[in-house]
């Protein structure tokens, strides 16, 4: 597995490929009967999975261990699985062999072939609303650093920056959040300097901040579904008036919220954990969006979640950019940028690379400029 170089560093600073290694060399070394694995790639770029689930079914292949593994990715089940049992609305349809079914085929069972997508542009840009300039910053452990990062968000586009988590996307995500300090560079929104680690700021000047939906940064599990629609707004607005809330107007905005963003089985005064991921994902982004936010940004947001759950939230997304506003998409996924960008780049060694979004540019091209072997 070529671990052995990193026998004496700490596990929190492994890469997620590592530490998902690791964890693959700790199951086998027990002698199981069976291997089961748990969304293994979700925090992987394509290339990483691949190889994640390359050396999984080499072990398997070579110790005679059936292995199991649950993913929301169908190209997961390629080429290295031996057969796919697809799961839908509670009920397993089907078992495949990966000889005998292409992706698309095994992506139009899976979801029954009424998928909905997302509207893909182009849409008519504006004037920059976020400009990033040579931002640097050292990463931790073995994580990528950023190196002289450089990029704008103008109003009604969708710019979409794809990258493996370790390879710089996260830093990136926790600079524009105001969680890391750049060593170097600055960030201006709508021509003013943002405070280097003030997420407050960023805020209440008009920016939206959406993360993948098992993030636990963007909601309260032990409050209501109510509550969790205006975190952040308490202060001032609608729902609050000298420092007392308006409980009408909370109520009121819950059943608006529930019904526009089609979350028919939650109700306001419902503890939030108890919603499925879907549900709750769908409460955040309905919080987010009607903000009416100047920039969205918006870090994989639709990570996990079934077909169906995926493409209604980016279609919800997207669609802030008919209203003027600018949506920075974060994702490790490159298919999912393709689906929605009008403008798009590689994060790869902490450096961006340009691609144009035309109808000749595939995912595998992404992949390779993502592990470095475009030509």
């Amino acid at each position: 597995m070529g671990l052995e170089a990193l026998l004496d560093v700490p596990v929190e600073a492994l890469r997620p490929l590592e530490r998902r290694l690791l964890e693959l060399a700790a199951a086998f070394s027990e002698s199981p009967r069976a291997v089961f694995l748990d969304e293994p790639t979700s925090e992987l770029g394509p290339h990483e999975a691949r190889h994640l689930l390359a050396v999984t079914h080499a072990i398997a292949r070579d110790d005679g261990v059936p292995v199991v593994f649950t993913s929301t990715w169908a190209r997961d089940g390629y080429p290295d699985a031996d057969a796919v049992t697809i799961l839908w609305q509670g009920q397993a349809p089907a078992t495949v062999s990966t000889a005998d079914v292409t992706e698309s085929a095994l992506v139009d069972r899976w979801t029954g072939g009424g998928l909905r997508r997302a509207p893909t542009g182009p849409h008519s840009a504006g004037d920059a609303l976020l400009r990033i300039e040579n931002i640097v910053l050292e990463g931790r452990g073995r994580e990528t650093s950023l190196a002289g990062v450089a990029f704008e968000v103008r109003s009604g586009e969708v710019l979409a920056i794809v990258g493996a988590p370790a390879d710089g996307l996260d830093l990136l995500h926790d600079v524009l959040l105001g969680h890391r300090k750049p060593d170097r560079g600055s960030i201006q929104f709508l021509g003013k300097e943002l405070v280097a680690t003030d997420r407050r700021q960023r805020v209440e000047a008009g920016v939206s901040f959406v993360s993948p939906p098992h993030a636990r940064d963007q909601s309260l599990g032990n409050f209501s579904v109510e509550e969790n629609l205006i975190l952040g707004q308490t202060r001032r607005g609608p729902f609050a008036r000298r420092g007392w809330l308006k409980f009408e107007s909370i109520r009121g905005n819950a059943v608006r919220s529930l019904s526009d963003f089609e979350v028919p089985d939650a109700k306001p005064r419902d503890r939030f954990a108890r919603l499925s991921l879907g549900a709750r994902q769908r409460i955040v982004i309905a919080r987010e969006v009607l903000r009416d936010p100047v920039l969205l940004v918006a870090r994989s947001p639709a990570q996990g979640l079934s077909f169906e759950a995926q493409e209604y939230l980016r279609k919800a997304l997207v669609l802030q950019c008919e209203r003027r506003s600018g949506l920075l998409w974060l994702s490790e996924d490159p298919e999912e940028a393709l689906r929605v960008a009008d403008r798009l780049a590689v994060l790869a060694a902490g450096k961006l690379v340009w691609l144009p979004v035309t109808e000749t540019l595939t995912r595998e091209a992404i992949i390779d400029e993502m592990s470095g072997t475009a030509a």
